[in-house]
């Protein structure tokens, strides 16, 4: 009977266990679905806007290591330093919610047009959701 009650607690422990280190990605609800785009076009502002910090923040684990703040900044001006104007946000974005390597925790792909007096290019970013909110999980530099 002793050795019952230990497997029963060991099968209790192992259950719990599973519940609170689940990796199943958090219910992506109909509101973050709308707001993706919105979030890709304030990471490509910031990064327009010299806040290399704010789009920092913005990056999931995984990318900031990748890409700190001061390489952010560096990768995007390397993007756009042959123009003479400064960069902005032009206002096209193109989104997408379905594609060959989706992950569970991506949300969308949104393609955000960014332009000076005389050239364009874009960063094309992959929307992820966690456990706090929406970030950046990939990045494309430049228009195709």
């Amino acid at each position: 009977m002793k050795n019952t009650w230990i497997v029963l607690a060991i099968l209790l422990l192992a259950a719990c266990a599973d519940d609170h280190f689940s990796t199943s990605s958090p219910a992506v609800t109909d509101e973050i679905r709308m707001a993706y785009p919105k979030f890709a076009s304030h990471f490509a502002a910031a990064l327009t806007d010299g806040e290399y910090e704010a789009a920092f923040e913005m990056l999931s684990s995984d990318m900031q290591r990748e890409y700190p703040a001061d390489k952010l900044g560096n990768r995007f001006e390397a993007m756009v330093e042959y123009g003479d104007s400064p960069a902005k946000v032009d206002g096209f974005i193109q989104t997408m919610e379905d594609w060959p390597d989706k992950k569970p925790d991506d949300v969308g792909w949104a393609y955000v047009s960014i332009s000076g007096d005389d050239y364009a290019e874009a960063v094309a970013v992959v929307v992820s959701v966690g456990d706090y909110g929406m970030s950046i999980s990939s990045i494309e530099w430049g228009r195709p």
